[in-house]
């Protein structure tokens, strides 16, 4: 079944429209480390001719709805009314490319199981300083946190710097 999430992944909605396999969605992502960083995944499809370039529009026009269905939804239920990435590109910190490379890079990750923040992946690959971070969770309303005991990372939702917050 898919989930939310699946519907703004390109590669899961390309096989929710039958318009690609998921071994021909594997074989693009183990390619795509032949491609200049940032070739959007749609591009490479085009290019190894598994799907059309009608097929790729109609997918980014997908896409975009469903990123917009998204971004109403956090809207609606959250306190700052924009996306961690779409924070970052306003504030100039990075690019589209930079951004759809390490939403990429998150989603080759959770098909494996592993979850990581979009603000790791962007420091990770030197697209963002971990101030940048700290700046984009602010207008967010939110604070990052560092544990002193185990080093791990927090996002803190409506953060207060005169509050003491403990590691759970």
């Amino acid at each position: 079944m898919a989930t939310e999430d699946d519907e703004i992944l390109f590669g899961k909605l390309a096989i929710k429209n039958s318009f690609i396999t998921e071994s021909q969605l594997e074989k693009a992502l183990q390619d795509q480390d032949f491609y200049t960083p940032g070739t959007p995944l749609g591009e490479i499809l085009v290019d190894k001719g598994f799907i059309t370039r009608d097929q790729l529009s109609r997918l980014l026009e997908a896409q975009k709805k469903n990123l917009d269905k998204k971004d109403r939804y956090l809207k609606d239920h959250s306190r700052k009314d924009t996306l961690f990435g779409k924070i970052a590109i306003r504030l100039g910190f990075i690019d589209d490319a930079q951004l759809n490379w390490c939403l990429r890079a998150q989603g080759k990750d959770v098909e494996k199981g592993v979850r990581k923040r979009l603000g790791t992946y962007l420091v990770e690959h030197g697209f963002l300083s971990h101030d940048q971070v700290k700046k984009i969770l602010r207008e967010q309303d939110r604070g990052l946190m560092e544990c002193p005991d185990c080093d791990r990372r927090y996002n803190i939702i409506g953060f207060n710097p005169e509050k003491t917050y403990t590691c759970s």
